[in-house]
């Protein structure tokens, strides 16, 4: 806090080059005598804290399209899907639990989420089958980015906005279900046969 007062005042020039949000927050605050003390002009209350402390209008391009308000569990696996926090096998050898790293999807390449979700030829087909049906360009994607910018081009259509989020969570859910039975219970489903179960 020292940083923003100067002779017992709020310096102006530190506060212009800091965020609005905060400076609202600075100016509610009483500068008083002593040792990094804090007076509230309002009540104090911790509804009122986190208010004046959160930061808002950081919406992200692909928060409407993971929100599927008929399944939340899909929407929490998209988040997390995009934010790369899936317990695939990199992630867990990153944390130090010692196992060979191999799609289950495809038995080739190394299990990254950009490689399960996006570079996967079993998962190109059902990406592939999907938009297809749905009469959509779809370009060869190399990571969970590309992916995203694939289906946001469709969200922004009113005409293809429920139709691009109810296939991106679900094929999202359901590739990953699909890894698990191949993993867990050595069951074998075909792309076009996952594609059909998610349209």
């Amino acid at each position: 806090m020292r940083e923003f007062i100067k002779d017992g005042q709020w310096d102006e020039d530190t506060l212009r080059n800091t965020t609005k949000d905060l400076v609202q927050l600075f100016r509610k605050l009483l500068i008083a005598g002593g040792e990094d003390s804090v007076q509230w002009i309002t009540p104090f209350g911790f509804n009122a804290a986190w208010e004046a402390a959160r930061l808002r209008n950081l919406e992200v391009e692909w928060v409407g399209l993971c929100w599927n308000r008929g399944r939340p569990r899909w929407s929490m696996h998209s988040v997390l899907v995009i934010h790369k926090a899936i317990l695939s096998l990199d992630f867990l050898q990153k944390r130090g639990v010692a196992l060979a790293n191999r799609c289950y999807l495809c038995y080739t390449d190394g299990e990254t989420l950009d490689h399960m979700f996006c570079d996967c030829d079993n998962t190109w087909q059902v990406w592939s089958f999907l938009f297809e049906v749905c009469g959509w360009t779809l370009q060869r994607v190399h990571g969970i980015t590309d992916l995203i910018e694939q289906f946001t081009q469709h969200f922004q259509r009113q005409t293809t906005k429920k139709m691009a989020r109810m296939i991106f969570t679900t094929s999202l859910y359901f590739l990953w279900w699909k890894r698990n039975n191949r993993l867990h219970d050595k069951c074998v489903r075909e792309a076009k046969e996952l594609a059909k179960c998610i349209f």
